[in-house]
């Protein structure tokens, strides 16, 4: 029996889960290590190389998709394409590489809103790379990943209109940083090049997980 999808999501839903999707809380989080890192310009060269890349992979997918209209993604194109075991071992692949993102997610939530909102942190638990990390720190993160379990959970409507609503708080907070910058940043230290092609190398190897 063909199984069929149910149309939950409108135009504007898919329109911000993908936005919301490609611009995540990396940037926000990271940005300041990729100039410092390989440059302004090199940070450039290695998001155009690295995003020619990634639009190859979205083509594929987008193929894909519409080739074979199954529930269960890349675990599905993966079992057509070979055999049952290797799809089995690719999708635990993709899980516990979801379960990565999923920690840094957690991480990066609590950092954004510090930028954002200054909040003095109270019960250091432990430092960790000379990074101190407190008690109400952690529980804004975990806290963060409870509500977003809980919207998956009940349906995918939910946590398009809670993307949505994220979505436009991060091209805020991205026009915010950027407003602030060229106002009280200093452009004697924006350097277009560091640490020669290695440092853009640096860059472009986090790009494919941003």
């Amino acid at each position: 029996m063909k199984s069929q999808f149910n149309k939950t999501m409108n135009v504007v839903d898919v329109l911000f889960l993908a936005i919301g999707a490609m611009l995540g809380w990396g940037w926000v989080v990271l940005s300041g290590e990729w100039v410092s890192t390989a440059g302004f310009v090199g940070s450039i060269i290695a998001f155009v190389i690295g995003g020619i890349l990634v639009i190859v992979i979205g083509l594929t997918y987008a193929e894909l998709a519409s080739a074979i209209p199954e529930t269960g993604g890349g675990f599905v194109f993966v079992k057509k394409a070979f055999a049952p075991g290797i799809a089995f071992i690719s999708g635990w692949s993709v899980l516990f590489g979801y379960v990565s993102v999923i920690t840094f997610e957690a991480v990066a939530l609590p950092t954004v809103i510090d930028y954002v909102i200054p909040f003095q942190h109270q019960g250091l638990l432990w430092n960790v790379a000379g990074w101190d990390v407190y008690l109400t720190w952690v529980l804004i993160g975990s806290l963060g990943s409870i509500i977003l379990t809980s919207l998956n959970y009940f349906g995918v409507k939910p946590a398009a209109v809670l993307q949505t609503v994220f979505t436009i708080f991060i091209v805020a907070v991205g026009l915010l940083l950027v407003g602030g910058a060229g106002f009280n940043g200093d452009f004697s230290q924006l350097k277009p090049f560091e640490n020669g092609a290695g440092g853009t190398l640096s860059v472009l190897m986090m790009i494919p997980f941003l």
